[in-house]
C-alpha cells in the first residue's frame, strides 16, 4: 500500500489558498452580504427575544444574538453544494489530469476542500467579526465565556471544518451520478440548515431534542463549536460532543474513500 506523503498535500493547499485570495471582487461581494445578513439574523432574534415567549428558553439574548453573528461568520466553512470546481472537473473529464497525479484521489480533492474553507474563513469572517464586536448593544458579538472555552472552541472549530470538508467530498462524488447528484445535494443543504443551528440555535429547542440533534453530524459544524463558545455547552461535557464530531469525521471519510473507489472503477473519459 502506498504511503500517504503529506508534503505534496501541502504544497496542493498553498496553491489553492493563493489562488482563491486572488478574486478580490467575489470575496468583498462575500464580506458585504454576510455584514448585511448578520445584521437582518440578530435584529430577527432580537425581535423574538423582545415579543416573543421565551421563559422556558435555556439562553439569553446575548447569547441568541452572538449565537446568529457566530453562525454568519462561520458560513465559509459550510458544504453547501460540495466541491463546485470538483464537479465541473467530472463533468468535462479533467478528471483524467487528477487520476494520473501520483497523489492519493481522495486527499488530493480532499485538500481542495479545506483550503476553499480556510481560504472562505479568512476572508469573509475577519471582516464580518471585528465588525460584530464593534456595533452597540444588544447587536454585538459578546465574548467567549472564558478563556478556557475559548481554546476548546478553537479546537471544535478546527474539527467542524474537517467534518465540513469530508460532508463536501460527499456531496461532491453524489455528482458523479448525473441522476441524482443535485438532488442529494439539495437534500443534504436541507439537513445541514435544520440540524447545524445555521436557521435558529438548537439551544431554543427542549433540551431532550437538542441532545439528539447533536448526536447527528449537522450539529458538529456550527452548533457545537458556537455553543461551547458561548458556555451553552459547559467545558465538561465539550470533549463528549467533540468526540461526535471526529466519530462522524471518520465514519464519513470511510464512506467517502468506498464511494470513490467505486467510481474510479467505473468512470469512462472519452476524447484525446
Amino acid at each position: 500500500m502506498r504511503k500517504l506523503a503529506i508534503f505534496p498535500y501541502i504544497s496542493l493547499f498553498k496553491m489553492k489558498l493563493i489562488n482563491t485570495l486572488a478574486y478580490r471582487a467575489s470575496s468583498w461581494s462575500m464580506i458585504l452580504g454576510g455584514a448585511f445578513y448578520g445584521v437582518i439574523q440578530t435584529s430577527i432574534m432580537l425581535a423574538f427575544f423582545t415579543y416573543g415567549n421565551t421563559s422556558a428558553i435555556m439562553m439569553t439574548q446575548t447569547q441568541a444574538v452572538s449565537h446568529m453573528w457566530m453562525v454568519v461568520i462561520l458560513y465559509g466553512i459550510m458544504p453547501f453544494g460540495g466541491n463546485i470546481r470538483l464537479y465541473d472537473k467530472i463533468a468535462s473529464g479533467l478528471v483524467a489530469y487528477d487520476l494520473c497525479r501520483p497523489l492519493d484521489l481522495y486527499w488530493n480533492w480532499y485538500t481542495t476542500s479545506i483550503s476553499t474553507s480556510l481560504t472562505n474563513l479568512l476572508i469573509r469572517s475577519s471582516p464580518i467579526l471585528l465588525l460584530a464586536l464593534l456595533l452597540p448593544s444588544p447587536y454585538t458579538l459578546g465574548l467567549p465565556v472564558s478563556f478556557a472555552a475559548f481554546l476548546i472552541f478553537v479546537v471544535s472549530l478546527i474539527l467542524a471544518i474537517i467534518l465540513a470538508s469530508t460532508i463536501s467530498m460527499l456531496i461532491s462524488l453524489a455528482y458523479v451520478n448525473a441522476d441524482m447528484g443535485l438532488g442529494v445535494s439539495q437534500f443534504i443543504y436541507s439537513l445541514i440548515v435544520l440540524f447545524s443551528g445555521d436557521l435558529f440555535p438548537l439551544s431554543i429547542l427542549p433540551n431532550a431534542f437538542a441532545s439528539i440533534i447533536r448526536l447527528l453530524p449537522f450539529a458538529g459544524l456550527k452548533d457545537i463549536p458556537v455553543s461551547i463558545y458561548l458556555g451553552l455547552i459547559p467545558i465538561s461535557k465539550a470533549l463528549y460532543y467533540m468526540a461526535i464530531q471526529l466519530f462522524w469525521t471518520i465514519i464519513l471519510v470511510v464512506l467517502g474513500r468506498f464511494l470513490l473507489r467505486r467510481f474510479t472503477k467505473k468512470i469512462i473519459i472519452q476524447g484525446g
